[in-house]
């Protein structure tokens, strides 16, 4: 019977996190706080992995090498979401703990901090996919 409610429960908490529905994470229990952000995260893996598979099999019918391409630009996807997802691991810490110490200027210094470090990062990549291209392209052996 507990099994049956857990699972009910389970359920219902997964329809919350579809659904969006907005939380107040101070109150409400770390287990249940991390399945309701975790859920939103894993779909979007999930599509971006699906949109590789579909991406592969109709490029897949122009050729080994437009294949490699699409592999290739696949791993630097992963590479840009990756820091991506620790740049905004770290700015969610430190905004989360100065909310919760209730130091509303600091939290916002530290989100100005953030947006200049995105800015930075993404001149970073728009300069290295603009200026750098033929240094990458010579690297995988075509000309």
């Amino acid at each position: 019977m507990k099994a049956k409610n857990k699972l009910r429960s389970s359920w219902e908490l997964l329809k919350e996190a579809l659904r969006g529905d907005e939380q107040d994470f101070t109150k409400i229990r770390i287990k249940t706080g991390i399945f309701l952000l975790s859920v939103p995260m894993i779909l979007e893996m999930i599509m971006e992995s699906l949109f590789a598979v579909v991406d592969i099999f109709f490029v897949g019918r122009l050729g080994e090498e437009a294949v490699a391409t699409v592999g290739l630009t696949e791993a630097v996807i992963i590479i840009v979401y990756s820091v991506g997802v620790g740049i905004s691991m770290a700015a969610t810490a430190m905004v989360s703990r100065r909310f919760g110490e209730k130091k509303y200027t600091e939290a916002k210094q530290r989100c100005l901090s953030i947006i200049t470090v995105w800015r930075n990062k993404f001149y970073n990549y728009w300069y290295s996919g603009v200026y750098l291209r033929e240094g990458y392209i010579g690297a995988y052996g075509r000309e």
